[in-house]
């Protein structure tokens, strides 16, 4: 009986775990909302970084991101969700959540970012989610 339950509760661990560098308090954070993003805004992948004919994923967030309308640059300090997904998916345990990324954006400051935060992304719809602490 253990043994069945096992692969589910290792997907859930991992679900439950951070991506690279990340640590749990990060991820607990709710995102602040930030006025200053339409909600109609989408990040999109940096081609400079990524070559042209890169689109935005499902299972991970990419390095560079860019916002199409004003040129800012946004690169990727944290995620989670991607490996986490897959993992619960194999498993057979449903996951609906998107990769999301903590972004540190050039120049600082923009979309009402506050000295020591970082904006977090839907990686694979390149929504902004808010403000998180670094």
């Amino acid at each position: 009986m253990r043994r069945r339950f096992a692969p589910i509760l290792l997907a859930i661990a991992a679900a439950c775990g951070g991506g690279a560098g990340s640590g749990a308090t990060e991820w607990q954070s709710t995102p602040r909302p930030l006025a200053t993003i339409p909600q109609s805004a989408r990040f999109a992948p940096d081609a400079a970084f990524h070559g042209s004919g890169t689109s935005l994923s499902t299972d991970r967030c990419l390095t560079h991101l860019i916002d199409p309308v004003t040129q800012n640059r946004l690169t990727l300090v944290r995620s989670v969700g991607g490996d986490a997904k897959e993992a619960a998916e194999k498993a057979g345990v449903s996951s609906n959540a998107n990769p999301q990324g903590d972004f540190s954006v050039e120049p600082q400051y923009q979309y009402g970012l506050r000295a020591g935060e970082l904006l977090r992304v839907d990686c694979a719809t390149g929504r902004a989610l808010g403000a998180v602490p670094k």
